[in-house]
Parts: structure tokens; C-alpha cells; sequence
């Protein structure tokens, strides 16, 4: 057998640019798709975001440049060219664009001639309005070349994609006013043993501190003078510290954070390069109310956590407790 026959198919996904295609899935299928298109580096501004802090929340807006309203329109009208596709979200960004497309029935060209046909339409309706620009005399395009996938395969991922498409301007606003917040620190090393932190490493100052951890040890009165102390310091808007494993511990967490307190997430392992939180724990993260602290780097291999895992990450929640400790961790991240 070759050594091509032994590869895994999702191994050929891999790409530096992550422009390679799955070669195990048929573009011309009834599926959903998250597509990115970058912007060409030579091309005006999409759009710029602006943006407030609310009582309620981040609050974002779109507002398109001349060239940003092109591609709009075009992504507007792509159904009348291909009748068999539907735009269910899209997100034009300064950079770049993310839509989500519906291929509602199988189609006789792939997704990527109708992603060719988008960029192609957007140039020439641009070379239309502003046929004198530098831009429409170069012989480039709008974009950069190729384009990123994400396929919809299991249960919530649409609603997933179309959650992330839709919040794409909050989350650019909250990264380029509050980059603060999503400090990422590698090779973090405290007595012999390696870490990794991302987020608000001045919570490690902050005076109220609990760790979180809920053991079936605990007899009933030990347990409620826990409750006690986290309650009082989720009154204080204290910090609150834990692997968060258990589902009364996640309770204690979700409480917290209901309630304004901030929270340091002990976790096993650390992140790519490139990776931030998602969801809600981006949120926190642009608030101010975030720090994760990894006690391994970042693997493709994850196993699944085992119990002597649980009680050194539980074990490390009480020692960022310890002052000195914590004088350690602030002194190797620089703070």
C-alpha cells in the first residue's frame, strides 16, 4: 500500500493559508457552507466598525465604504444567478467578508465557481462605478485569492455559523479597543512546570479571590460555608477560580458571571496560535472579566480529562489563591 493510500483525507485539509478544499466532500451537494473572503491588500476598506460600551452590552455597527456597498449588492443578488443558493448571514468587515450559503439543491458547478463568480462580479461592478481608480486600471482583483470553507455537518453548527457571522462586528470591536483582554502568554513557567494564560492577567491583582471547587468530601456545613464565600465574592464582583468540571461548580461559574463577578478558568489544555474563546467566554474576555490559565500547551491529540488531571487543575485553582504564588505567575507574564 502507498503512502498516499495510508494519508487520512483530513489531513490533506491542512494548509498554511487554509485555502485547500475537503477533499472528502462534494462541493456540488445540498449543504451549508461559512465562507471568508480576504480582502486584497492593495484594495480600499470594506467598511469601518464603530462601537460603544452599554449598560446592555457591546454595541457594533457596520458602516460601508463605497467598495463595501459593492459587495453587499452583490451578495444580494446572487440568487438571481444561482436560483439553487441562499445568503442566510453575511458580515462585511474592513478586511474581509464572512457569509454563510445555503446550497439548497445540488448544483452542476461547485461552490467554488459560485464564490468565482461573486468576486468577479464584485470587480467588474466596481470597474463599472470607478472605472478611472488605480484599482480598476491594475488588473486586480478586490480579493486575494481563493477562499476559506467551513461545512455545516452535525446538528447546531448552522446556528452556530450564523451566531458568529452576525456578532463578527461586535467581536472586531471588542478586539481593536480592549486587546488588554486577549493577552496570550506561551512558555508561562513557575517552578519547573510550563503554562499557558490568555486574557486579563491584572485579575491575578485583584483582593477577592475564591477557588471553586466542589467536592462529595465536603460534609453539609462545609459545603454551605463554601456557598457563603463564593456568594460573598460574587457580591464583591470578585474573581472566582476553578477548573469548573462539575456541574454544581459550572452553577457557581454561570452565577458569577450572571452577576458581574469576573472568573479564572483553569483549564488542561492551552490554544493555537490563532485561537481566541468563543462565545460568551469572548465576551468576558472583551469585558475585562476573563484570565484562562492552561496547565498543558496546546495538542491536536486531546484526550479526554482523567481524574488525577481534575485534582491538579482543581489543586492549581487554590494555589493562584496564595499570594506568593500569584506574585510568581505576575512576575513571568511581566505584569
Amino acid at each position: 500500500m502507498s503512502s498516499q493510500s495510508l494519508s487520512s483525507p483530513y489531513s490533506q485539509r491542512k494548509h498554511p493559508d487554509m485555502l485547500a478544499r475537503a477533499l472528502w466532500h462534494d462541493y456540488r451537494s445540498r449543504c451549508i457552507y461559512m465562507v471568508t473572503l480576504s480582502l486584497a491588500p492593495e484594495v480600499p476598506r470594506l467598511s469601518r466598525i464603530e462601537g460603544a460600551l452599554t449598560p446592555a452590552g457591546v454595541r457594533a455597527e457596520t458602516i460601508l465604504s463605497e467598495t463595501g456597498i459593492i459587495v453587499d449588492r452583490e451578495l444580494d443578488c446572487i440568487e438571481t444567478h444561482y436560483p439553487a443558493v441562499w445568503i442566510m448571514a453575511k458580515a462585511i468587515m474592513p478586511d474581509h467578508v464572512h457569509f454563510v450559503i445555503f446550497v439548497k439543491e445540488r448544483m452542476e458547478k461547485h461552490l467554488g465557481s459560485v464564490v468565482a463568480s461573486i468576486k468577479a462580479n464584485c470587480l467588474k461592478r466596481f470597474r463599472s462605478e470607478f472605472p478611472d481608480s488605480a484599482l480598476a486600471l491594475s488588473g486586480h482583483g478586490l480579493f486575494a485569492r481563493g477562499f476559506n470553507d467551513k461545512i455545516v455537518f452535525r446538528k447546531g453548527q448552522k446556528d452556530n455559523f450564523i451566531n458568529y457571522v452576525n456578532r463578527n462586528p461586535v467581536r472586531y470591536y471588542i478586539m481593536t479597543h480592549h486587546q488588554g483582554f486577549f493577552r496570550h502568554c506561551q512558555d508561562l513557567e513557575i517552578e519547573g512546570i510550563s503554562y499557558e494564560a490568555y486574557g486579563n492577567y491584572t485579575l491575578l491583582r485583584h483582593p477577592v479571590m475564591e477557588p471553586v471547587v466542589v467536592s462529595s468530601r465536603y460534609k453539609p456545613e462545609e459545603l454551605e460555608a463554601w456557598y457563603n464565600r463564593w456568594d460573598e465574592a460574587i457580591r464583591q464582583r470578585g474573581v472566582l477560580i476553578g477548573a469548573f468540571i462539575s456541574d454544581s461548580e459550572k452553577e457557581v461559574r454561570d452565577r458569577a458571571i450572571e452577576c458581574g463577578a469576573k472568573v479564572i478558568q483553569i483549564q488542561w489544555y492551552g490554544f493555537e496560535d490563532r485561537q481566541k474563546p468563543s462565545g460568551r467566554f469572548f465576551d468576558l474576555c472583551g469585558d475585562g472579566r476573563l484570565l484562562i490559565i492552561a496547565v498543558h500547551p496546546y495538542t491536536t491529540r486531546q484526550a479526554q480529562i482523567r481524574r488525577d488531571q481534575c485534582l491538579a487543575m482543581n489543586k492549581l485553582a487554590s494555589m493562584i489563591c496564595a499570594a506568593d504564588f500569584r506574585a510568581k505567575l505576575l512576575h513571568a507574564l511581566n505584569c
